[in-house]
């Protein structure tokens, strides 16, 4: 299970090259290991198990399902219009960008099992401190594509995750 900025209690050992504790004799954490990515997602293994990791990202992130990417988008809001922005305006947004602006990243889901949570690196389980988002995507292997733009006045990250077997329309 993922331990976030604390020590895996299990014997679980983490290699990582950071040091949130600044303590370089410390052990690993998850959360150590999450912050050795240094482009805008990456992949590491925590007990065994892949994990993306969405680097330097706000905590705000969220997930939609989308018709051209079978596995839906993660949403990184760098920056929203107002405060008084609704939930509405962000996913007429995300939907506004064209899959041409998508990038693929080299960066590959290995076979999931449709079952994800989406989580605040830092935090640890099971009693989340932060909100946590339960994600069902279709069993399969997943290729992440990345898109960074400014509609409607949003400054959206955008991560999509196609299904590795599917052409991309």
């Amino acid at each position: 299970m993922w331990r976030g900025s604390e020590t895996p209690s299990d014997g679980r050992v983490v290699e990582a090259k950071f040091r949130w504790s600044a303590e370089p004799d410390k052990p690993a954490s998850d959360y150590d290991s999450a912050c050795d990515i240094e482009e805008l997602v990456g992949m590491i293994s925590v007990a065994g198990h892949p994990a993306l990791v969405l680097g330097d990202e706000v905590p705000m992130s969220t997930w939609l399902p989308h018709e051209q990417f079978s596995g839906g988008i993660l949403v990184v809001p760098m920056t929203w219009p107002s405060d008084q922005t609704d939930d509405e305006s962000l996913v007429r947004a995300v939907h506004a960008v064209s899959v041409k602006d998508f990038s693929r990243t080299g960066v590959s889901l290995p076979l999931s099992s449709g079952s994800c949570r989406l989580i605040a690196a830092v935090d640890n389980g099971p009693c989340w401190a932060y909100p946590t988002l339960r994600i069902s995507v279709d069993t399969a292997s997943y290729s992440i594509f990345s898109a960074e733009t400014r509609i409607a006045g949003y400054w959206p990250r955008l991560h999509a995750l196609h299904e590795s077997s599917k052409p991309l329309d």
